[in-house]
């Protein structure tokens, strides 16, 4: 059977709540979800304004339409913009590397103003693609924000942070090996440079850790005023 409930996490032969969700994280147009559709061979355009509209109907929105409905407010209402601009002069972006093309925009439109942006990401890392996370994103923000361009060493604006104190220097190197070869080859927009390989810091300042272990004294009635 390939029919189901719209408001369903499947209604057509598999497709699920995540297709549309990479839908609207991704903000596709019409024609790149026909697109989309053909790839997987269902009619995907039409389940997606069949779900978008019983939505509507029922009042309902999803966790996505947060973002789409904010996007689509703050482009259209300069005053509201204003407004979130003037509450707000400084952005912290974390995990910046798993945000989406619709999250990008709107942190484009809400920080344009004063430009006091602070991202701290990965691009080399990102587990969050089937909703839409491009590490590409965090790399191109650095085009509509010239001033996150990379520094020179000792530098403000690019801070890159290579040493890691997690792991043990065999794990970084196996880490090192496999960048090499994965970003090679599948992401060459990013790459993985020289600059980028990890290091292991986590010997330079080795020291003994604190004891967790507390000795409480022994709680006596004379203590609590209890027998």
């Amino acid at each position: 059977d390939n029919s189901g409930s719209v408001l369903g996490f499947t209604y057509y032969n598999g497709t699920s709540a995540t297709d549309y969700t990479y839908i609207k994280n991704m903000q596709l147009s019409k024609e790149e979800i026909l697109q989309l559709g053909e790839e997987q061979e269902l009619p995907l355009f039409q389940i997606y304004e069949a779900y978008c509209r019983e939505m509507r109907n029922q009042s309902l929105m999803d966790y996505d339409d947060q973002m789409v409905y904010a996007w689509r407010m703050l482009r259209s209402y300069p005053e509201i913009l204003a407004y979130f601009q003037k509450q707000y002069q400084y952005f912290c972006v974390d995990e910046a590397q798993d945000t989406s093309k619709i999250q990008h925009t709107i942190i484009g439109l809400l920080a344009s103003r004063d430009r006091n942006l602070f991202m701290v990401g990965d691009e080399d890392q990102s587990i969050y693609g089937f909703r839409g996370a491009r590490p590409e994103f965090f790399a191109e923000m650095k085009k509509s924000f010239p001033e996150l361009k990379d520094s020179e060493p000792g530098g403000s604006a690019s801070i890159f942070m290579s040493k890691n104190f997690r792991s043990e220097s065999p794990v970084i190197d196996f880490v090192n090996e496999v960048f090499d070869k994965l970003f090679d080859l599948t992401r060459d927009s990013i790459g993985y440079r020289d600059g980028d390989r990890l290091v292991c810091g986590k010997n330079e300042h080795r020291r003994e850790p604190f004891p967790m272990i507390h000795i409480l004294p022994k709680v006596t009635g004379d203590h609590t005023g209890e027998p």
